[in-house]
């Protein structure tokens, strides 16, 4: 049999994450923990480069949210990339929501269009 490519998996989960027996301070320690792309891994690859990221912060209606953008390029199929999205709300009385969007194997102009959809839709 030929290797074969798959290409284009998209996947997108939201949470509202509640805070029940954890201090303010480990909360926040598990909600940055969470922010991280921890099972991505970011080390360059013979399929795809390092991952680079970005944290910034957005202003809404009616909260500041956490961002996290992670993308990486395939080294075969230049066209194509890896882009891993995470948006949080502010901690506020133990309660925080959470988006995470992945793309792999998509185009980076795509990737951007859905994600800033996204972000209009959330702020």
């Amino acid at each position: 049999m030929a290797p074969w490519f798959e290409t284009g998996s998209i996947n997108f989960n939201q949470m509202v994450v509640s805070n029940e027996s954890l201090t303010p301070r480990q909360f926040l320690y598990e909600v940055s923990n969470s922010l991280r792309m921890s099972r991505v891994s970011p080390r360059s690859s013979d399929v795809a480069s390092a991952l680079e990221c970005e944290e910034s912060f957005l202003e809404g209606t009616h909260d500041v949210y956490k961002t996290v953008l992670c993308i990486r390029q395939y080294k075969r199929y230049a066209p194509l990339f890896d882009v891993y999205f995470k948006v949080a709300s502010e901690p506020k009385e133990g309660e925080l929501f959470l988006t995470t969007f992945n793309m792999e194997g998509v185009s980076k102009e795509s990737a951007m269009s859905l994600i800033d959809a996204l972000v209009e839709s959330t702020l």
